[in-house]
């Protein structure tokens, strides 16, 4: 899934997020490929809090 939102600096972004069922949270989708408008992130680069928002 494509989660849009307003970075620190007030610039729109998207991610790539997917649920991991292991967790049993939201976490980056390192698999996302750019042909679906989400940007290629590391995990470290985002928090993904349990409310959906990101850090």
């Amino acid at each position: 899934m494509v989660v849009k939102y307003v970075d620190d600096k007030g610039q729109p972004k998207e991610i790539a997020i997917k649920k991991d069922l292991d967790q049993g949270k939201w976490v980056v989708d390192d698999t996302a490929t750019l042909s679906n408008g989400a940007q290629k992130a590391d995990a470290s680069d985002y928090i993904l809090q349990d409310d959906g928002t990101v850090t």
